[in-house]
């Protein structure tokens, strides 16, 4: 069935240079991508996607990737696109199939319901939100996944009849949780008429309630509402200032060969979703592979990066609340901003800066912290899962009651605790709207205050699921949703001690910290990697690097996110970055992935590490 739409004529010549990362589908790319796609059994690509098939909404299996790009014989765009795509809840085809489709209540099977609005320049399909995008509750067919969608394309074929195509990367998602599951759609409008959307999903991080790593297909009916007198121009105005802030990428064969060899240590090539590392300014990127060939946008990729978050929410918010208001900010007790009614007293004292370092004292799975082992607390057993479960702030800050008490109190061992990130997160946000009044948000003065200035244009984030529309709690343990341009800005900022362009957005001092281990605590040997035991202080875990057997050890920070994602800051200038899905996996691939160390390696080795 096709649908309602109105759009504009467009004839802008244009080759499809995708603004930082050109891809050349030309007869020779093209042929190359057919040879290595049967030689691993990927589907043969035959061109892009018949109009025909779009028209009639067949999804009958999935399609190599590039079936949903510009073919060899493109032309720029016949009509624009400035409005809203309503798609109807659908049916995934999935492989593996679920084995069970109710998560949470939920449907996980289903595709939801969801209204995308688009406008067009110079080529690109530009969402007007790049924030996660909760489905109405009327048209979500009761579908577990929420959706984040980034910028695509519009071009057109030479023999489809005066229809134009568009493209677009996303990726589903569920507020509560952080694995993303990464996908293309295509669909053709013309004159008054919209094809069903066809979409694929090909990539994914590390999942929890969902446990299958599944790939997913269909086609959804939709509708298209066009924009009524609006022209979009302040938001093109933002899109091009977004486009022009970007930093310079390049394809990771631009590296060394010798340099970077062996930058993924023994991590099988299964569990990366993708690397990449910058170096003055560039990223350098691997593609993110699939079975169905490359990702076709990969520097827009948006990234469930789990823990990172907590580096990101309770580590870089508290950096910017002491900017803004003091040092002291650190020392500001936790129950001051809680409204909680704890059955024991382990969590007076407990400061702001204790539960930021992960040494709140509170828990009670190992009393024994001699050896400490940082996760002994991370079993996900006992009331873990009633507080993952709870939609609402109200419901999940209740659960903090249930913790229980170590002997030790505050301040002495560190033990991992996704409780304790959210009860500073809401701590955080109760603090700000304190001082500058309810409307106050922890997440937006990051997104306004920290991130805008830098250049990362969008912050999405999960939220608690509140009533009357209400945006929601950040959750903090987890629950950013960043690009590779977005890691990277962050990182400068980091490595710049928290000053951009002449103005200290973080507190320098507290920023200084973040690269010395002066206060760190041991994760203890059950957690060694290579050069020793990593330690941990202020949201960021610490990893120990010999660059030569017997030499004096250095210490790096990095974010860390389950299971493997890995942020690294090199003294050198340099960042590394990893994506993993590596859960469930076997216990020794598991392992290979959490180490960082051969990244740290191939740093050292493009420039060698300074020692004082």
């Amino acid at each position: 069935m096709l649908g309602s739409v109105r759009s504009t004529a467009s004839f802008e010549l244009k080759k499809w240079f995708w603004k930082g990362e050109t891809m050349d589908f030309g007869i020779s790319s093209r042929l190359a991508i057919l040879c290595v796609a049967g030689a691993l059994g990927q589907p043969a690509f035959a061109g892009p996607l018949a109009i025909d098939q779009l028209s009639a909404g067949e999804a009958q299996d999935l399609a190599a990737n590039e079936a949903f790009m510009p073919g060899a014989t493109h032309i720029p765009a016949r009509e624009e696109f400035n409005g809203t795509l309503v798609l109807s809840a659908g049916e995934m085809q999935m492989r593996p199939e679920l084995e069970a489709r109710e998560v949470m209540g939920l449907d996980a099977g289903m595709f939801p319901g969801v209204e995308l609005e688009f406008f067009t320049h110079e080529g690109d399909l530009v969402p007007t939100t790049q924030d996660v995008i909760t489905p109405p509750a009327d048209i979500a067919n009761n579908s577990f996944w929420q959706i984040l969608v980034q910028p695509g394309l519009v071009w057109s074929e030479e023999d489809d009849d005066g229809w134009t195509r568009a493209s677009f990367p996303f990726a589903l998602m569920n507020r509560l949780e952080q694995d993303t599951h990464n996908g293309i759609a295509t669909f053709a409008f013309r004159e008054g008429e919209v094809t069903p959307v066809r979409y694929q999903i090909v990539q994914q991080t590390a999942p929890y309630y969902v446990a299958e790593h599944f790939k997913a297909w269909g086609a959804l009916e939709a509708v298209f509402e066009p924009a009524e007198g609006g022209t979009y121009d302040a938001a093109r105005d933002a899109y091009q200032a977004e486009l022009a802030n970007r930093l310079e990428t390049r394809t990771w064969g631009e590296l060394p060969a010798e340099a970077v060899e062996g930058f993924e240590g023994d991590t099988s090539d299964d569990w990366v979703v993708m690397h990449a590392l910058v170096k003055d300014d560039v990223i350098y990127y691997q593609d993110s592979q699939t079975e169905e060939g490359p990702f076709p946008f990969p520097t827009r990729m948006r990234f469930g990066v789990w823990s990172i978050t907590k580096s990101v929410g309770p580590g870089v918010g508290m950096l910017r609340l002491a900017e803004k208001f003091g040092d002291w900010v650190f020392e500001l007790k936790l129950l001051d901003y809680l409204d909680i009614d704890p059955p024991h007293a382990g969590w007076e004292g407990v400061t702001f800066g204790n539960a930021l370092s992960m040494a709140t004292g509170l828990g009670g799975t190992t009393f024994d912290a001699n050896p400490n082992d940082f996760y002994a607390d991370y079993t996900f057993e006992g009331t873990y899962d009633d507080w993952y479960r709870a939609r609402s702030e109200a419901e999940k800050t209740e659960w903090l009651n249930e913790v229980g008490n170590y002997p030790w109190g505050p301040g002495l061992v560190a033990r991992y605790r996704d409780r304790d990130m959210y009860a500073l997160g809401v701590a955080m946000n109760n603090f700000l709207k304190f001082m500058e009044g309810e409307d106050a948000d922890i997440w937006n003065m990051i997104a306004d205050e920290v991130f805008a200035p830098i250049g990362i244009h969008h912050a999405p984030m999960g939220r608690t699921f509140e009533g009357d529309d209400a945006a929601g709690q950040p959750i903090m343990a987890w629950g950013w949703y960043p690009t590779l341009d977005d890691m990277a800005k962050l990182a400068r900022l980091l490595h710049n001690r928290g000053e951009h362009e002449g103005e200290q957005i973080l507190h320098r001092e507290r920023t200084e910290a973040v690269f010395s281990i002066e206060g760190t605590l041991d994760q203890g040997p059950a957690n060694a990697l290579r050069d020793g035991n990593p330690r941990y202080k202020m949201g960021f875990h610490y990893v120990p690097f010999a660059p030569e057997e017997g030499s004096e050890v250095i210490w790096l920070p990095f974010m860390s996110g389950y299971v493997g994602n890995r942020v690294v800051l090199a003294p050198n200038g340099m960042t590394a970055i990893r994506i993993s899905k590596a859960w469930p996996a076997p216990e020794e691939e598991a392992a290979a992935v959490e180490e960082p160390t051969s990244m740290i390696d191939a740093m050292n080795r493009l420039r060698p590490f300074a020692v004082d």
